[in-house]
């Protein structure tokens, strides 16, 4: 039965393929509609390649890619227009990069940078939460996108002045104690700015006791 549902699996999706078929986000070459990869392979290459590697004022927070050019616009659609596949590719080649920058036999569990439930509902998906949960599939750790919890919806931090930033963030965040229960935590988010959100969040981490986190972004600044 799993082979038939799999081959069938197999004709619609090459059916619709030739209906409208699938493009690379950048460049606009066709792809493999059997793979689930929405840019190429010569462009993740080509972006892999460049990659920036920010390490931010604090040990263990780091940036894959600088936010700008393709990378940036690549982030705005996957997180305003509606593109939450773009977590496959941003993982895979997250992915790459922690292994390049971490030791990946210590860390025991990973979550992500959450968002409050109106700008869920808002969004309808957590990009962050996504990605994370892919990584977490390639590097074969437990995944728990509900370690942190934001418990007080806050003005965007993307239009604030550099200080106001870190008011803003202050004590809207909550960690799961049960669940960190010192434990090696990858905590993984879209993008790194100014640093308030993702020290807030390694802070009330290790306040549940976390053993060590090791924050990594997509992009920062």
């Amino acid at each position: 039965m799993a082979s038939i549902l799999n081959e069938t699996k197999k004709f619609c999706l090459g059916l619709l393929n030739i209906i409208y078929p699938l493009e690379c986000e950048l460049c606009s070459k066709a792809l493999d509609p059997y793979q689930n990869f929405h840019i190429c392979p010569d462009c993740r290459h080509n972006l892999m390649e460049q990659y920036f590697h920010k390490r931010h004022e604090k040990k263990n927070i780091y940036s894959m890619f600088k936010y700008d050019g393709k990378i940036k616009e690549l982030l705005h659609d996957f997180k305003y227009k509606n593109k939450p596949y773009l977590a496959y590719d941003f993982a895979y080649m997250l992915t790459w990069f922690i292994k390049k920058i971490t030791k990946i036999d210590k860390i025991e569990l990973v979550t992500c940078v959450p968002l409050h439930s109106v700008k869920l509902k808002e969004r309808f998906y957590n990009q962050s939460a996504l990605v994370a949960k892919f990584v977490a599939k390639n590097l074969e750790i437990k995944f728990s996108s509900d370690v942190l919890i934001k418990t007080k919806a806050t003005q965007s931090q993307v239009k604030l002045p550099r200080i106001k930033r870190f008011t803003n963030i202050q004590g809207t965040f909550k960690a799961d104690s049960s669940k960190v229960d010192e434990k090696t935590i990858l905590l993984i988010d879209d993008i790194i700015t100014t640093s308030s959100t993702i020290n807030e969040c390694i802070k009330k981490l290790k306040e549940a006791d976390a053993s060590e986190v090791i924050a990594v972004s997509i992009a920062g600044t």
